[in-house]
C-alpha cells in the first residue's frame, strides 16, 4: 500500500513539475509603427518579447541580401552606428541607429527564431520603413 502511494505521488509530483516547467510559445508583443525619419536623425525600433527564454530575438534589414542586424543582446553587423539595448523589464530590444543615412532605408523586421530549423516568428507590423525627407532645394 505504502509502495502505491509513493508511487502515486512520485507521478503527481511529474506530472506538476512538467507543467510548470513547460515553456509557452514565444510571441512578439508589440513592436514599434511605421515612421518617417530626418537623415541625420537617431531611430529607435522598438520590438517587445512574450515567453521568449532562450530563443534568439533578432532584428534585420530586409532586401537582397537580408542584413542581420542583432541577435539578442549583440550587434552583429560590423558598425559603430548600430546599437541594442534590452529592457528586461518589459522584454523589449531596441535598435538604435545613429545619424540615420539614406542607405537605412527600408524594411527592418523583428524575428524570434524557433530550433535549429530557422522558423521564424514574424509580426506583421514589424516592417519599418525609412525614408529621406525632401525639402525644397533638396533634391
Amino acid at each position: 500500500m505504502n509502495l502505491l502511494i509513493s508511487f502515486f505521488l512520485f507521478f503527481l509530483l511529474s506530472i506538476t513539475f512538467h507543467l510548470t516547467t513547460a515553456q509557452r510559445n514565444p510571441s512578439i508583443s508589440f513592436i514599434s509603427k511605421d515612421k518617417v525619419v530626418n537623415i541625420g536623425d537617431q531611430l529607435e525600433l522598438k520590438c517587445q518579447v512574450q515567453d521568449a527564454g532562450n530563443y534568439p530575438v533578432q532584428w534585420s534589414k530586409l532586401g537582397s541580401p537580408q542584413v542581420t542586424l542583432s541577435t539578442s543582446q549583440t550587434i552583429v553587423t560590423p558598425s559603430t552606428r548600430h546599437h541594442i539595448r534590452y529592457d528586461d523589464r518589459d522584454s523589449t530590444y531596441t535598435l538604435l541607429i545613429d545619424k540615420v543615412q539614406e542607405i537605412d532605408a527600408g524594411t527592418y523586421r523583428c524575428e524570434i527564431s524557433i530550433g535549429a530549423s530557422n522558423y521564424h516568428l514574424k509580426s506583421s507590423v514589424s516592417d519599418w520603413r525609412v525614408r529621406k525627407l525632401f525639402f525644397p532645394g533638396n533634391p
